[in-house]
């Protein structure tokens, strides 16, 4: 994830907020991996992030019409014996040199691994955040606190602790601090110990 955010704000300096709009596949960004992550990327680039899930099979159109343009073009390549991708980094060439208005990008395994590495010790006292099926944006709050909501907006939020004991006091305050009619419904937390 470091990687991306780093390109975009090496492209566009102004950035100060970045909305992410993905599915909401629990074994790929839907989890307390990526959650537990977000308040160290907005402090890395001084900036705020802002996940927000589709709904399963909608809203995604775009994202898989790109997609689809881009394997369309390798594959017409392919199929006219001009060349062919013999591994990742080869089909990434050919599909940047093949859609100029698509901006595509190889992170390498390498990549990967160093991103996971600086971040693996936030992943195992990270917590489950509760009705997480029924999340559609998080949003970091504080270092051990994350703003959820069932919609995509900022109004109509919960806070919810995404480490072990932490921030509890807080969520209690500001939660007393809302008129009684929009108190938000408690939400307890699921400890997961181990992977």
């Amino acid at each position: 994830m470091s990687f991306l955010i780093s390109k975009l704000t090496e492209k566009y300096k102004s950035i100060k907020v970045i909305n992410v709009f993905s599915v909401g596949a629990a074994s790929q960004f839907k989890q307390r991996y990526l959650f537990s992550n977000l308040h160290e990327c907005e402090n890395e680039f001084s900036m705020t992030l802002i996940w927000n899930f589709f709904a399963t099979s909608h809203g995604k159109e775009a994202v898989d019409g790109i997609g689809g343009t881009v394997k369309r073009s390798v594959w017409r390549v392919v199929r006219a014996g001009t060349t062919a991708p013999l591994d990742v980094t080869s089909y990434a060439e050919i599909a940047s040199n093949r859609n100029l208005n698509i901006n595509v990008e190889y992170v390498s395994s390498a990549e990967i691994e160093k991103d996971s590495v600086k971040k693996a010790p936030n992943w195992s006292a990270a917590v489950s955040v509760p009705n997480t099926l029924q999340v559609h944006c998080v949003q970091a709050h504080n270092a051990k606190m994350l703003r959820v909501s069932t919609v995509s907006t900022e109004d109509d939020f919960t806070l919810v602790e995404i480490f072990q004991g932490s921030g509890s006091d807080e969520s209690k305050s500001e939660e007393q601090n809302q008129p009684k009619d929009e108190i938000k419904r408690p939400l307890k937390l699921i400890s997961v110990t181990g992977f």
